[in-house]
């Protein structure tokens, strides 16, 4: 079974106003915080398609957890005490069922992300790449304006410099738009989600999926039936 790790679909909504995070509760990526973005993508073409969608982001000092409400599952991502990623969990909902993936899984299928990028959803990189344009505040945050061109496509990013997440970016490249915005900011105690409770899940190990593919359950999340 393919992993669906940590993948980005972006796109363009409208800011909404939230209290600003208390910056006393940590610092940068380290910072606990609740977020929903929205995100859209245009395929480009006679016919363009456009998809959009609206997902939670809750960050800790070691975890990260990514929910996606229309898709009934969840991500959750785990940060081990070196500061590396240690672990990973696709959780589906419909189906009540966890599968967990440790560091040499997520080696073995090439996808595995530095814990920053978990964390603050964009490359780290990505802003030395871009031309700085001034500074703004969004959501009692300051950030920093951003525009430049990467391989062909035209980007342009707000980056909120204190709790190191995008408010806003976009990526247009020859075949599509993509783009993603912070909606709504959070402190976790007044967040309206919260992580989620796998308590009575079934739990199964990445490396069991293939001894499991008679599993109704698997059957539907790779087969879409």
């Amino acid at each position: 079974m393919k992993s669906t790790v940590f993948v980005l679909a972006v796109c363009l909504a409208t800011l909404h106003f939230a209290v600003p995070v208390n910056a006393a509760a940590g610092t940068g990526v380290s910072q606990p915080l609740t977020a929903l973005f929205e995100s859209r993508v245009i395929v480009f073409g006679h016919r363009p398609k456009r998809f959009s969608r609206l997902w939670h982001f809750i960050r800790q000092a070691d975890r990260v957890e990514k929910q996606m409400p229309e898709q009934h599952r969840d991500e959750v991502w785990f940060k081990d005490k070196d500061g590396s990623l240690k672990a990973y969990q696709f959780i589906s909902d419909k189906h009540r069922l966890v599968i967990e993936y440790n560091r040499g899984d997520l080696k073995s299928i090439s996808n595995y992300p530095s814990w920053n990028l978990v964390a603050s959803i964009l490359p780290a990189e990505l802003r030395g790449k871009l031309k700085y344009q001034g500074a703004t505040r969004i959501f009692g945050h300051p950030a920093s304006l951003y525009r430049g061109n990467l391989n062909g496509a035209d980007i342009e990013l707000t980056w909120l410099d204190d709790v190191m997440l995008p408010a806003h970016y976009r990526e247009i490249g020859q075949r599509r738009d993509t783009q993603i915005e912070l909606k709504k900011l959070y402190n976790p105690k007044d967040a309206p989600w919260k992580a989620r409770v796998t308590t009575n899940y079934r739990f199964m190990d990445f490396a069991d999926v293939g001894d499991n593919e008679s599993d109704p359950a698997l059957i539907e999340l790779t087969h879409g039936r």
